[in-house]
C-alpha cells in the first residue's frame, strides 16, 4: 500500500511540473505564431528566431515569454524604426500584469546592446555571435511577461 501511494505522490509532483511546462511551451507557440504575422521591410531577411521561456523580473518570481527575431535589412536605423512604428509598444507597467511589449534594437547601436543586455543576458548570449560584425542587423522582440511562475523551473 505504502509503494502505491508513493508512485501515486511521484506521479502527481511530476505531472504538477510538466502540466505547467507544457502550457508554458504552448503559450510560448501562440507567441511565435503571432511574431511570425508581422511584416517586414522588403529587402528584410531573417538570420535567427529565439524564443525563450524565463523569469525575466529582476527581482521576483514570474514568467515571461520572448520571440526576438534577428534580422538584415539595407535601411537606415530611421527608416527600420520608421516601417515598424505601427507595432511597437511602449511598457506601461502602471496597468495590470501581464504585459505585452513589442521592442526593436539597432544591433550597431551601443546603447540597445546594453539594453538587451539588461533586458536578458541570455538573450544577448544567444545573438551576440551572430551580430558580431554585421553593421545591418536588428533585433525585432515581442514579449509577454509577469506572468505567474506557477511551477515551471524555467520561471524561477
Amino acid at each position: 500500500m505504502t509503494t502505491l501511494f508513493g508512485i501515486f505522490v511521484i506521479f502527481f509532483i511530476a505531472f504538477t511540473f510538466v502540466r505547467d511546462t507544457v502550457d508554458n511551451s504552448i503559450h510560448l507557440g501562440f507567441l511565435k505564431k503571432k511574431t511570425e504575422e508581422y511584416q517586414h521591410p522588403s529587402d528584410s531577411q531573417l538570420k535567427r528566431r529565439i524564443s525563450m521561456v524565463a523569469n525575466f523580473a529582476p527581482a521576483s518570481n514570474q514568467c515571461g515569454f520572448i520571440v526576438g527575431d534577428v534580422r538584415n535589412t539595407k535601411l537606415s536605423p530611421k527608416e527600420i524604426y520608421d516601417f515598424y512604428r505601427p507595432i511597437l509598444t511602449t511598457p506601461n507597467y502602471v496597468e495590470e500584469q501581464p504585459y505585452h511589449e513589442v521592442d526593436l534594437f539597432i544591433l550597431k547601436d551601443e546603447k540597445d546592446l546594453k539594453d538587451i543586455s539588461r533586458l536578458s543576458p541570455d538573450l544577448y548570449n544567444k545573438i551576440d555571435h551572430i551580430i558580431t560584425g554585421d553593421r545591418n542587423s536588428y533585433l525585432l522582440v515581442s514579449a509577454e511577461i509577469g506572468y505567474a511562475p506557477n511551477n515551471d523551473p524555467r520561471c524561477h
